[in-house]
């Protein structure tokens, strides 16, 4: 049985969620050089960009 569509608060939590643990992950691999963190720096930063740009999409605080 599919699970229940998430609310629109549950979706800004979840992207919240995402983006601070992908900031978590890019502030590690910049600041250590024997960083555990198996993806390069460029591929965090475009995920983190494209989090960034749905979270603005979805939450109206950002739209102009």
């Amino acid at each position: 049985m599919p699970k229940k569509k998430l609310t629109k608060a549950q979706v800004k939590r979840k992207l919240n969620t995402v983006t601070n643990t992908m900031y978590d992950l890019i502030l590690d691999k910049m600041g250590h050089i024997n960083s555990d963190v198996p993806m390069s720096l460029p591929k965090l930063m475009e995920y983190h960009k494209i989090i960034n740009s749905a979270l603005k999409r979805h939450s109206p605080v950002y739209k102009r």
